[in-house]
């Protein structure tokens, strides 16, 4: 009679099999510890961050702004410039808010974005001495949007209207916000004097526009970007973020 290897025997499979979702367990354990160990990493440096940016460009804008108000103070308020230097703090003041609240987020871990109100404040800020019109349109049923998407999102919709204030001359724009059940669209278009379309399909260009910064802030979003435009035929900017990247939850 052959006897049976160790490996082969019932105490054996038993063992096994009352061992192994221990080593599970503590495989799973030291995974959580890693990631763990990770965020607490990136939530210091988000601190660090915050910290420096509160105290050097935030405070050094907090005292250009008094300057500013101080020299302001000096023009008499019947002289028109005098008005149009304290709309330029009043919109000074509301950047500077938003700067802090931006460092502030960068504190904690909210979902809680609210993309349309950032982009109709944005777009007050740099259309209200202007002749532009603009206007922000939702199509689809709304959904919460990840604090990291709408992030990126606010900060290209930004972009796009600072491109537009300070190159298109446009009569009016306007941002469309699409919730569909696969993806989250974002549509900036105008009516201005456009651009060739050499300089919209270009990878990188030089200090025009920050085509490039827009470019990589929907590579970060796994999305794609079109931008289509032609002279004095205004100008197009196309966002689509995947459902997974956009949505809180994709059911």
């Amino acid at each position: 009679m052959i006897l049976p290897a160790f490996y082969q025997t019932l105490w054996f499979y038993g063992v096994l099999f009352l061992i192994t979702p221990l080593i599970v367990w503590r495989l799973l354990r030291i995974r959580v510890r890693r990631l763990e160990e990770r965020l607490r990493v990136r939530r210091g440096e988000r601190e660090a961050i915050a910290r420096e940016l509160h105290d050097t460009l935030l405070q050094s804008t907090q005292g250009l702004i008094y300057s500013f108000q101080s020299v302001a103070e000096q023009v008499d308020r019947g002289n028109p410039l005098r008005a149009q230097m304290e709309r330029s703090l009043d919109i000074a003041d509301g950047l500077l808010k938003e700067a802090r609240a931006r460092v502030s987020s960068l504190r904690t871990s909210s979902n809680e974005i609210d993309l349309e109100a950032m982009i109709g404040r944005a777009a007050v800020e740099l259309f209200t001495d202007t002749p532009t019109r603009f206007s922000i349109v939702r199509a689809g049923s709304q959904r919460p949007l990840r604090a990291s998407c709408a992030e990126e999102v606010y900060l290209i919709a930004r972009e796009a209207l600072t491109n537009v204030r300070q190159h298109a001359h446009a009569a009016f724009v306007e941002v469309g916000l699409k919730f569909g059940r696969d993806r989250f669209g974002l549509n900036v278009r105008d009516d201005g004097c456009g651009m060739s379309p050499s300089v919209a399909a270009r990878e990188s260009v030089d200090d025009h526009l920050g085509i490039t910064g827009m470019r990589e802030r929907a590579g970060q979003l796994q999305a794609k970007f079109f931008i289509f435009s032609g002279e004095a035929t205004g100008t197009e900017l196309e966002l689509v973020v995947p459902a997974k990247v956009a949505y809180l939850s994709t059911a």
